[in-house]
């Protein structure tokens, strides 16, 4: 059950990602992360008001809402910075190595934390983590390659940075939810969301930027924003019910949704390579299954 879910938030996250990576090349990225956070603690709040209502769950505790918060935290720095590298870098850098640094991130911690998934699994694992690189890569013309490759050494740096540092934060973010307990329903992602919007609005004033898209970019980034809210809660049910270092890689394929999102709606071609990927990412889904 695990990996279906999983499979569900790397579409959530994928289709999400791309609608927002757009947006940001159009305004300021911490103004499409403050109107992508406001609808999330909303909806949240109806599905904790009817989980209260229909099912035994326990209040969070102090602790619980500490470490909640801090996936907030987490979450809004590693948007913030994803978004940040959509608008000024290259998709094909800053979507993969985003998936890669937090899904090690969450697989580590997992495999620290006791986690034992099979020897077939763990195969599944490094299959799917270099299926999602390989997805994302950008394959220009050997001709061509080389001259962009000198332009942008600057910007590549730039983009890494961005990427590790989204990364970093995003598996902050999932190692917390994980260690937020799992008695007390979908509670700590409404909290994070809460953190998340409220930190996002206060750096957007700080940042003097607009805190609400104006049309018509609003109603893209208020979807964005649902469907991310959404993702993020199958996450939280995910890792109840299996291994993060399951789950993570899992999800981690949401670079697959982003490159099929631009081909669908942008008509970029998939290629030959990316093609592979996806068929390499679908044998490690299969492996983690068997296992």
């Amino acid at each position: 059950m695990g990996i279906i879910l999983g499979l569900l938030v790397a579409i959530g996250y994928g289709t999400s990602d791309f609608i927002g990576g757009v947006i940001s090349r159009r305004i300021p990225s911490i103004t499409v992360v403050a109107t992508t956070s406001v609808i999330g603690p909303i909806v949240l709040a109806l599905v904790v008001i009817i989980e209260t209502n229909t099912s035994h769950i326990n209040a969070p505790t102090a602790r619980e809402w500490l470490i909640a918060a801090g996936a907030g935290i987490g979450g809004v720095i590693g948007l913030s910075l994803l978004f940040r590298g959509y608008a000024i870098g290259r998709f094909s850098v800053v979507a993969p190595i985003t998936a890669v640094v937090a899904t090690l991130t969450q697989i580590l911690w997992g495999l620290a934390r006791g986690e034992q998934p099979s020897i077939i699994a763990l195969i599944g694992i490094v299959i799917i983590v270099v299926a999602a690189v390989i997805i994302s890569q950008s394959h220009a013309a050997p001709d061509a390659q080389t001259e962009i490759a000198i332009a942008e050494r600057p910007a590549l740096k730039i983009e890494l940075t961005i990427a590790i540092g989204a990364g970093l934060a995003f598996g902050f973010s999932g190692v917390a939810y994980a260690e937020a307990g799992s008695s007390n329903g979908i509670w700590p992602v409404l909290i994070a969301r809460s953190v998340f919007c409220l930190a996002a609005v206060l750096i957007a004033l700080a940042a003097g930027k607009r805190v609400i898209a104006s049309r018509p970019n609003l109603g893209p980034a208020l979807l964005s924003g649902l469907i991310e809210a959404v993702a993020l809660a199958v996450f939280v049910i995910a890792i109840r019910q299996d291994f993060l270092s399951i789950v993570s890689p899992t999800a981690a394929l949401s670079p697959a949704f982003v490159v099929l999102g631009a081909a669908a709606l942008l008509h970029e071609p998939i290629g030959k390579i990316r093609a592979g990927g996806l068929i390499l990412a679908l044998g490690g889904l299969l492996l983690i299954a068997v296992g």
